[in-house]
């Protein structure tokens, strides 16, 4: 049975997030468009941030998004945030942390990239789960998030939707 829908992805975003860290993921979302033998795009994506409007990358670029209070959770298939140097004041956004608990539950599969980890940390959406951050960060994450099993090696980590 095909399906018929596109898959919805949701992107969010904060100040001094790693443009590399949205734009890898986007890429491959749409290259996954592109490819598509189905006539119509699989994927269609949204990029959220706290407040909406305007967010300013690490890189000085900025990026238009949606504010989270008008982000749909119903239907969501991926939500991803990345990471960067201005995480640990994402993860201490105690209304950003709060949507997260609402959404994660309610989408398909949930991602961070690189030190978004900290974000659903958090959130308590890795407690008692195997999460990988970037190199640098683990021990900080193993340090802030005992309940959280680091894992060093892997590129990524599948764990229950997460």
């Amino acid at each position: 049975m095909a399906r018929s829908a596109a898959r919805r992805v949701v992107f969010v975003l904060f100040d001094q997030c790693l443009l590399l860290d949205f734009a890898g993921p986007l890429q491959a979302f749409e290259l996954a468009c592109e490819t598509s033998q189905t006539g119509r795009a699989p994927y269609v994506w949204q990029t959220c941030s706290l407040k909406g409007g305007p967010v300013k990358t690490s890189s000085g670029l900025e990026v238009m998004t949606s504010a989270l209070a008008d982000c749909d959770l119903r239907n969501i298939d991926t939500l991803i945030v990345g990471g960067g140097p201005g995480v640990h004041r994402a993860a201490a956004e105690a209304a950003l942390i709060d949507w997260f608990r609402l959404a994660a539950p309610k989408a398909r599969r949930v991602c961070s990239v690189c030190t978004g980890t900290f974000v659903l940390a958090a959130a308590g959406l890795l407690r008692g789960r195997r999460a990988v951050t970037h190199w640098g960060s683990c021990d900080l994450l193993r340090e802030k998030y005992p309940d959280v099993s680091v894992q060093v090696d892997p590129v990524f980590v599948h764990d229950r939707g997460i």
